[in-house]
């Protein structure tokens, strides 16, 4: 994780358990876009608020076996 966006997930009570969830999702195949260049966008829960309402994080990947969360942003 980068430093910001360390932060921001403990600022909306994203824990490690819901990002290693995303990951493995990612890695089964369900993400919510590739972006090209290894940067993929991912559905994230957030308590109360679910998938569909939560956030949205981009991951950077090194051929699948890397993954840096980049940036978040919650969804109004």
């Amino acid at each position: 994780m980068t430093r910001f966006f360390q932060r921001w997930a403990d600022d909306e009570g994203l824990g490690s358990a819901v990002l290693a969830r995303a990951v493995r999702e990612v890695e089964d195949g369900l993400s919510d876009g590739d972006l090209g260049g290894g940067i993929i966008k991912k559905r994230v829960r957030v308590l109360g608020r679910g998938k569909s309402g939560g956030a949205r994080v981009l991951l950077a990947t090194n051929h699948r076996d890397r993954w840096i969360f980049v940036y978040g942003f919650l969804l109004n």
